[in-house]
């Protein structure tokens, strides 16, 4: 609902599930052929059955109380049969570390970049003669996202994205003989 929306009233929940319903219904009417629709008449086993809808609210405090530990979701329906609803929700919290120190060196940055936006960046910034200078990447619902800064520079420079530990090690081990030292390094786990 966007973030001018700090408060949800009944009828904002009520349009919602509405339009949720209705692209449910609608899918399943999409898929259900005319055999399944001829059996369910038969077995009284209707495909598209509405069981019930759930909601489930939080407020921004009980989220941030929460971070790390899952919030338990379950809703119960005795309609066309014994149903239950299971599930849970995590919270995740992105946290920065950071150290300033005093310059007037100039200063490009990108925060949450995925990797074609990041290398669209990284590509024109290198013709305006800006080189890497801070790189973090992480996963964050299944991306990697790459928060990146960059400082004017003309070194050349060799960089590799997304090696296993042999792949790097080769790449280091040729890199050292041909004169090259490491100047940024990353690592980070993906799912």
């Amino acid at each position: 609902m966007g973030l001018d929306k700090q408060t949800v009233t009944d009828q904002d929940v009520k349009a919602l599930q509405d339009k949720i319903v209705s692209a449910v219904t609608s899918a399943i009417a999409t898929h259900v052929n005319l055999f399944d629709a001829i059996g369910a008449c038969f077995t009284g086993n209707c495909q598209d059955d509405q069981i019930g809808a759930a909601k489930f609210f939080f407020t921004h405090t009980q989220f941030e109380q929460s971070v790390g530990s899952p919030i338990a979701l379950k809703q119960h329906w005795a309609n066309e049969g014994d149903w239950t609803l299971s599930g849970s929700v995590t919270v995740t919290k992105r946290l920065y570390d950071a150290v300033w120190r005093p310059g007037t060196s100039a200063e490009v940055q990108f925060y949450g970049q995925r990797f074609a936006d990041y290398q669209k960046h990284y590509d024109d910034l290198w013709k305006k003669n800006f080189r890497i200078y801070l790189l973090n990447t992480y996963e964050e619902n299944g991306h990697l996202l790459y928060d990146a800064v960059w400082r004017p520079g003309t070194n050349g420079e060799t960089q590799f994205y997304q090696l296993g530990s042999s792949d790097y090690q080769k790449e280091y081990d040729q890199l050292w003989k041909a004169g090259s030292r490491i100047e940024l390094l990353n690592t980070y786990e993906v799912s």
